[in-house]
């Protein structure tokens, strides 16, 4: 056993150090990278580790074998290199609405990305997103109050 495992690392991936995951076949274009993330390491029990995904607070539980570190320079923002890996940008800001607070289902924003693009998100979307409650409250007179949280 020495002989075949004697150099193999033991890898700690300690609480709150950022990981990189392995896809379970293959990536999803050859022009993406073998590995994916980063994601944030919550717990480790044995060889299953606990994952928190940057973009979307999904916990994810993965063996340990699947993993390998990613390590940071000071001042990176982790969360921002997360959004990159999957072609999402960030909410610049709220513009516009259009609906009422009456028909969710039909209520949309108009949100200007970090990338210069400008869409249309229906609520269901965009409901926790701090822009809209920043936009709601900016907006008394389209009398979206009752969507903040409390």
């Amino acid at each position: 056993m020495r002989a075949r495992y004697g150099d193999v690392e033991v890898r700690a991936f300690e609480t709150g150090t950022y990981v990189l995951m392995s896809y379970l076949v293959r990536p999803p274009s050859k022009l993406h990278c073998r590995w994916e993330g980063p994601f944030e390491v919550m717990s480790r029990q044995k060889n299953t580790v606990i994952l928190r995904d940057l973009t979307s607070d999904v916990r994810r539980e993965v063996d340990v074998s699947r993993l390998r570190p990613f390590v940071v320079a000071p001042g990176v923002d982790v969360k921002a290199l997360a959004a990159a890996d999957l072609g999402e940008a960030e909410v610049a800001q709220v513009l516009e609405h259009r609906g009422g607070a009456r028909k969710r289902a039909e209520l949309e924003f108009l949100v200007s990305w970090t990338d210069g693009d400008q869409t249309w998100e229906p609520w269901e979307g965009v409901k926790k997103l701090q822009q809209v409650d920043e936009y709601i409250r900016a907006h008394p007179e389209a009398k979206l109050n009752s969507l903040l949280p409390k």
